[in-house]
């Protein structure tokens, strides 16, 4: 893990690099503050920054970014990285494997 080149897990990047070109036809409005409304197809969704939060619900379920995240974040041209769970990032996975599993003797023992 430590010599990921990115701050991501691969799996997570690789899925980030797709949905970054599936935003791409996204248009975001701003509404103030952190707050969007983004138009996709038929529908409007609502998105909220700094609470983590689309309409769509999947970034809340998932954790990596959803498409109306990204249209939004690419508005402003900031780090995706920021906005995804911490809990998805490089150094929580250093974290858990940071410290020794000591092996369980058998049953009979």
């Amino acid at each position: 893990m430590s010599s990921w080149t990115t701050t991501l897990p691969y799996a997570i990047h690789k899925r980030l690099e797709d949905i970054k070109k599936e935003a791409r036809h996204i248009i975001p409005i701003w509404a103030g503050e952190d707050e969007y409304e983004v138009k996709y197809i038929s529908r409007h969704y609502i998105v909220k920054l700094n609470n983590h939060n689309c309409e769509c619900g999947l970034w809340q379920i998932s954790g990596p970014l959803c498409k109306h995240v990204v249209a939004c974040v690419n508005t402003w041209r900031k780090d995706l990285n920021e906005y995804v769970y911490p809990y998805l990032r490089k150094e929580a996975y250093l974290r858990t494997n940071l410290f020794m599993i000591h092996p369980i003797p058998d049953e009979s023992t």
